[in-house]
């Protein structure tokens, strides 16, 4: 039951911020039709597609990283056996869970010092801080969860015993 919330939670996120990328690029279509039609642009669309190229990233990310649709080099997997390729995704899945943990950590700090602040962002339009900033813990904190919930899910076992037992004649 847990683990279908979840997925859902991650696809609702996904839906956001594909939904934001639309968004974005209709709004900043009307600036740029709006600007040239009456020589002044819509003041609010700056900070408004400011704001949602933070929430992209941190809102599709953890969605990514459970379909490992994530950037890879794989130059040395392919030269590499069935037994070291393990090891480097599981090092790596690690390393990048770790660091989204961290940054997670960094986040939960950041919002709590800004929620205590009361500080907001004075641009176009007046916002409170936290409405800006609590994508970053929530969106480093689920995909930090992602990358320990697959090595927790052991995806890539060391097989090389049977990857070698399948190549020898």
């Amino acid at each position: 039951m847990f683990f279908r919330v979840y997925h859902r939670c991650l696809d609702v996120m996904a839906g956001v911020a594909a939904l934001l990328i639309f968004l974005v690029m209709l709004g900043i279509s009307a600036d740029v039709a709006v600007r040239y039609l009456t020589g002044r642009p819509i003041v609010w669309m700056f900070d408004v597609s400011q704001y949602a190229l933070l929430y992209i990233p941190c809102l599709g990310m953890a969605w990514l990283a459970r379909e490992r649709g994530h950037i890879a080099i794989t130059t040395f997997i392919e030269l590499a056996s069935p037994r070291k390729v393990a090891v480097m995704r599981f090092l790596t899945t690690f390393a990048a869970g770790f660091t989204c943990l961290v940054i997670a950590f960094w986040g939960w700090q950041l919002l709590w010092d800004k929620y205590q602040s009361g500080s907001v962002a004075v641009q176009a339009i007046v916002v409170p801080e936290v409405l800006i900033y609590w994508v970053i813990p929530v969106g480093f904190s689920t995909t930090a969860f992602e990358f320990f919930r697959q090595l927790w899910g052991k995806p890539y076992q060391l097989k090389a015993e049977s990857a070698d037992k399948e190549t020898q004649p």
